[in-house]
């Protein structure tokens, strides 16, 4: 990588034995944004580099740290993951080498952090620390109940935050209250908080689904292979959610729990949703689909037993 770097000094976009997709890496188009939202000329890139986008699978982050110096000031994209060998021992000291490196970005917007040492306790934090223009995260594949919650607390400080991602991870129950707590904690009083959250395949949620409405700017909520969760957590979200101002679109994907055609019904009264996408829901059925009154909901349904590989949408 290094190599690549040093023979290429207008790189602007480097992608290492990692793939990108809009699951894993979320690009966020700030040409003519500043930090306070408003429009201006593009950010001016750091002498010593001009690498925006980096995504990266590594075996050591020594290997990255060189990059993150020399782009500190320019990087924004950031995918970073770990490839280990079964036979190599890991050296944490390794990636406790990450630590100070890490709060360099100043600059960062979107991070995708996957794995137990990329999701590092101390490096992590250290990523937020100076990173007041981030507004896209993903985390997955994170040990979280071995980690401190000092990575939750970073993520609850960030200033722009809008869009957060949480995939495959088990999260102490307390933790995951006290983030949203202070997501939500942010939004009543009138700061910039979450607009977008994506769950998926994380521990506790039920415990938070009440917090979920009662962040004021969401937008949009994606719960997916949520193990945690009844029928009664569904139905009382949407109850929730009914006179909500900002609501737009929400997603259910693989919920086992979804056995009553009643939480349909109960989601078709959300007052300005715009979009109820279900996918792979095994109870659902026809007849529920049939007694759907959504006003001008668009509602698609995908991979459900009834509707097989195809793909429905209804427009009320």
């Amino acid at each position: 990588m290094e190599i690549i770097h040093q023979s290429c000094p207008n790189l602007n976009s480097l992608v290492y034995d990692h793939y990108s997709s809009d699951k894993r890496i979320y690009k966020h188009d700030d040409t003519n944004e500043k930090e306070d939202g408003k429009t201006d000329t593009p950010a001016t890139a750091a002498t010593s580099g001009n690498i925006r986008e980096i995504s990266v699978k590594i075996q050591n982050p020594r290997d990255i740290i060189p990059i993150f110096f020399k782009n500190s000031n320019t990087i924004q994209t950031l995918g970073l993951d770990a490839s280990f060998d079964d036979e190599i021992e890991v050296d944490n000291s390794d990636w406790d080498s990450l630590t100070n490196v890490c709060s360099l970005l100043s600059n960062l917007r979107s991070p995708s952090l996957c794995g137990p040492y990329v999701i590092h306790p101390m490096a992590t934090p250290s990523l937020f620390q100076n990173a007041i223009n981030l507004r896209w995260l993903h985390l997955s594949d994170g040990e979280f109940s071995s980690l401190s919650t000092e990575v939750f607390r970073s993520i609850g400080n960030l200033p722009l935050l809008q869009k957060l991602v949480l995939e495959r991870c088990y999260i102490e129950d307390q933790d995951l209250v006290a983030l949203f707590n202070t997501l939500i904690d942010k939004g009543r009083n009138n700061q910039p908080t979450l607009e977008d959250v994506r769950l998926v395949d994380v521990s506790h949620v039920s415990d938070i689904m009440d917090h979920l409405s009662a962040i004021p700017t969401i937008k949009n909520i994606i719960l997916e292979s949520l193990d945690d969760i009844i029928d009664d957590d569904i139905f009382q979200l949407a109850e929730d959610l009914y006179t909500h101002p900002g609501i737009r679109s929400i997603t259910l994907e693989s919920l086992e729990c979804y056995t009553s055609d009643m939480v349909l019904s109960e989601l078709s009264n959300i007052e300005v949703l715009e979009q109820l996408h279900l996918i792979s829901l095994s109870k659902l059925s026809r007849i529920g689909l049939e007694n759907f009154n959504g006003g001008s909901v668009k509602l698609v349904v995908e991979g459900c037993e009834f509707a097989e590989d195809q793909v429905y949408e209804y427009c009320y």
